[in-house]
């Protein structure tokens, strides 16, 4: 009996079977391959990118801290935060001692005063003291500033530069709107009576009122107020 060539040659036809589906889908899977590659080159070139900055900015301060963090510090700057004992009570230390404190401050007399009178045909004639200096005036004269209004046996009436009238009693004195200022020095642990304009260890004194003195330093442009 004949043997059937198909049934004798079933092993090598399966397997020719199983090449050309292989290859089927290798050629299959490389074409989906390429599509895709394909599709994502075109989607990727609709895309459109922002160009890289020249430059970036606000980034100064960062650079400069890293050339802080660079530079070797001195141990010494850290030896005082080693030494103190982080378990014990931190005390915070008793602040600075300011260099004058206020002690009083009081209305200063005025540098004028009506000492006496001549009568005369031509009318009154008054007798001023000023700044220690003694002075016969009339109505309308002017001295040292001070502008004579009125003379008369009682009292003379005096205008300053500012504009500020004064009645002067005769024989009395009267007070000014200017004040004087007593202040202690730390340093030299005196007190020191200060007007306006003197100058008190290279403070000059710019203001004085009832509760506070104004000091300006000229060396180092400091402005001091010291007050009750």
């Amino acid at each position: 009996m004949k043997s059937n060539p198909l049934l004798s040659n079933i092993e090598k036809i399966i397997f020719g079977v199983l090449i050309v589906i292989s290859l089927v889908v290798i050629v299959i899977y490389q074409g989906g391959i390429y599509i895709k590659d394909k599709t994502i080159k075109n989607q990727m070139a609709k895309l459109k990118f922002n160009s890289p900055p020249k430059e970036i900015e606000g980034v100064e301060g960062y650079e400069n801290l890293l050339v802080q963090l660079k530079q070797a510090d001195n141990f010494s700057n850290y030896e005082s935060n080693m030494s103190r004992n982080g378990f014990l009570k931190f005390i915070e230390p008793p602040p600075k001692i300011p260099p004058f404190e206020l002690k009083a401050v009081r209305k200063i007399y005025l540098d004028v005063e009506y000492r006496g009178f001549i009568q005369s045909s031509s009318g009154t004639v008054g007798q001023l003291k000023v700044s220690g200096r003694s002075h016969f005036v009339k109505k309308g004269d002017e001295v040292d500033g001070y502008a004579v209004e009125r003379v008369c046996n009682e009292y003379i009436l005096i205008k300053d530069t500012d504009g500020v009238e004064y009645r002067l009693p005769l024989g009395e004195k009267i007070l000014s709107d200017n004040y004087e200022a007593a202040l202690y020095v730390t340093k030299t642990h005196k007190t020191v009576k200060v007007k306006l304009g003197d100058m008190l260890n290279d403070f000059k004194v710019l203001d004085i009122s009832p509760n506070s003195v104004v000091l300006f330093n000229q060396n180092y442009n400091q402005k001091l107020i010291v007050e009750k």
